[in-house]
């Protein structure tokens, strides 16, 4: 399964330039080529492509004031989805937001062998509500702004918690050896578990049709290299 989160098109750093305008279609038809089974990105990236005139990559939803959910079928397993929403200019998500999470994946459960929660808060948000919240997700897949984090169990045992690394150069890749489930169920790294960052160094070749979705920008001064 593959799925992209928050701040695929913008920068969660506001010290790092946002692309230009003119590069988001080409940016969403490499994604299209690239077989996402969903991705997830920031009210401010649906207003930066929709202000291009460029569509969501297919399989793509944008954040908003609630979770939203899907039910994907990966290899014959049922794999459910929460989108977590934004926050806005909260520090940490509220008890209502926690609750609304929690329904959504409790929804999702009698239905599916997982429960993947995909979030837009931040490392120190997620980290509240890792702490403060009764665990509603099995894996938790952090975006936004802060640190990356390789895959580590929580304070329960109970959900996975990973985020990506920045500047979009790496992929975090996620085997599970066993599905969650039962009382004495906890994630134990080479158990049930295993986690590694795939660096895209220059062992990756690039792709001609991705490189050719760019040919139109090269040379403009801006770094459209892609892999």
């Amino acid at each position: 399964m593959l799925l992209a989160g928050p701040n695929e098109i913008l920068p969660s750093d506001s010290g790092d330039a946002p692309p230009d305008p003119k590069v988001l279609p080409a940016l969403v038809a490499a994604y299209g080529k690239l077989g996402y089974n969903a991705g997830y990105i920031t009210v401010a990236e649906g207003k930066a492509l929709a202000s291009a005139g460029a569509a969501l990559p297919p399989g793509f939803l944008t954040a908003g004031d609630a979770p939203q959910k899907a039910v994907y079928t990966i290899g014959g397993n049922t794999i459910g989805v929460v989108f977590f929403p934004e926050l806005g200019r909260a520090e940490g998500p509220s008890e209502a937001a926690i609750q609304a999470v929690a329904g959504a994946a409790a929804s999702l459960r009698p239905d599916v062998k997982l429960v993947i929660g995909v979030s837009p808060w931040g490392s120190e948000a997620e980290s509240r509500y890792l702490a403060h919240a009764k665990p509603a997700v099995d894996v938790l897949l952090g975006g936004g702004p802060g640190i990356g984090l390789t895959a580590r169990p929580d304070a329960t045992g109970k959900v996975l918690w990973m985020r990506s690394f920045g500047k979009g150069k790496t992929l975090d890749a996620l085997d599970l050896l066993a599905w969650p489930g039962g009382a004495d169920f906890t994630w134990k790294d080479k158990v049930n578990f295993t986690f590694q960052v795939i660096s895209l160094g220059d062992d990756y070749a690039a792709k001609p049709e991705i490189d050719a979705l760019f040919a139109a920008f090269a040379g403009d001064g801006k770094d459209v290299k892609t892999k």
